[in-house]
């Protein structure tokens, strides 16, 4: 009688003392892996965007769209973690622009943001001292995204399914290297064609970059891009870069740029395509706080009917916000370029930039652009941007080249 007692005294303390300390949310039945589910993050993001856009021979394009993100990032469990996030963009006049490019525009001008219910990023993470994996689709801006980004300035991003591996076991040296089967395109899920949604391929991201040498970067890539379903873009590139910063006086240094990269057909471009081209880019500006003045030039070759293409990147951050080289004209392209940022006024951050384009093989004039933002950050959630951008083509180069064009953006961003 005295063990059933003892038991029933043991049971009772054990309830009262479960009902003074409760175990928290996501714990109980899963603990230990209750604990990083609870500690985790709720994601939220959406942007409220209008932009015009005028190109010549086009009507005109009043977009209105809606981007809202919302998904949650678990704690860390023995290195591992898990993120998951959603993504829907609502077209909010649908009608009054061209949300694909040709021939699906109608004879509108061109806002790729279409509409998109999507699942953005889903993938599992693993990250100790010397080794970091990251498995699923994700998010991928590799150096200055001018060959693989996420495209973050249009409503829906560029994401990868990939395997991304990250080595640092040696002092100042990073080894970077990801494996691509699938990129979801910037088109969304409801665009009209497959490749525009999709593309398919067996692409290899390989990047290496030394900071042991005082304030410099050293470093080196190759880009395999072996795409089933969108052959004519498929290319080997490889390049070197080398970029820093230097003190020039007292309250002033000078922030610069330099890379170098070839580019080749593979066995997956187009049949009887040869060809490999050259790419340069230099680049400094001038940094006095956050004031800042700089020039640049950028050469992607190209022989007339070939060029060097760089078709997962970043673009809106090349070559002019018009976004009027988007593929590398068959004459290659060179970009004269300076730029100026300063902050004004009530907290706001002005840039302007400017912009010269010739052809690479010819050296004929493709047109010029000018460009000013201005940004205001009302606090580490509330962000507001307006943008305007104006491209003047010769016509005597003809296409979109030669077509003047216009772009004005007025857009309000909430992200916590």
């Amino acid at each position: 009688m005295k063990s059933y007692i003892n038991a029933a005294s043991l049971a009772a303390a054990s309830i009262a003392a479960a009902h003074a300390n409760p175990v928290p949310l996501g714990q109980s039945i899963l603990d230990p892996l209750g604990a990083p589910i609870a500690d985790g993050a709720l994601l939220f993001n959406s942007r409220l965007r209008y932009e015009y856009a005028d190109q010549e021979g086009f009507d005109d394009a009043n977009a209105f769209t809606l981007r809202t993100r919302l998904g949650y990032q678990t704690g860390v469990y023995s290195g591992f973690s898990l993120l998951a996030e959603g993504e829907y963009n609502w077209e909010l006049n649908s009608g009054d622009f061209a949300a694909y490019p040709p021939p699906f525009n109608a004879g509108q001008t061109v806002v790729a943001d279409g509409e998109s219910f999507d699942l953005n990023r889903l993938f599992a993470k693993y990250q100790s001292e010397p080794f970091t994996a990251m498995v699923g689709r994700q998010d991928i801006n590799l150096l200055n995204q001018r060959h693989v980004g996420t495209v973050a300035w249009r409503q829906n991003d560029q994401t990868f399914d990939a395997a991304r591996f990250q080595l640092n076991a040696i002092p100042d040296f990073v080894l970077d290297y990801t494996y691509n089967w699938q990129v979801n395109r910037i088109f969304g899920s409801e665009a009209p064609a497959g490749a525009l949604q999709r593309l398919h391929g067996d692409n290899h991201f390989l990047n290496a970059t030394y900071t042991g040498i005082g304030n410099l970067t050293l470093g080196a890539y190759a880009y395999l891009l072996y795409f089933s379903n969108a052959a004519a873009i498929s290319s080997d590139t490889y390049g070197l870069f080398a970029e820093g910063t230097t003190p020039l006086c007292p309250s002033y240094s000078l922030k610069y740029r330099a890379e170098w990269a070839y580019q080749m057909e593979n066995s997956d471009t187009t049949a009887g395509t040869d060809f490999s081209e050259h790419y340069f880019h230099v680049r400094g500006a001038v940094i006095r706080n956050k004031y800042e003045v700089g020039a640049g030039f950028e050469s992607l070759g190209g022989d007339g009917i070939n060029a060097f293409q760089t078709p997962l990147a970043t673009l809106h951050l090349f070559n002019g916000w018009a976004d009027s080289f988007l593929a590398t004209p068959g004459g290659g392209l060179r970009d004269y370029y300076v730029f100026a940022g300063a902050p004004l006024c009530w907290g706001i951050n002005g840039r302007l930039e400017a912009h010269y384009f010739t052809a690479e093989d010819t050296g004929d004039v493709y047109g010029q652009e000018y460009g000013i933002s201005l940004v205001k950050k009302f606090n580490d959630n509330l962000t507001a941007l307006t943008k305007v951008s104006q491209y003047a083509g010769d016509a005597s180069n003809g296409g979109v080249v030669g077509a003047d064009k216009t772009k004005f953006w007025l857009q309000l961003e909430y992200t916590f």
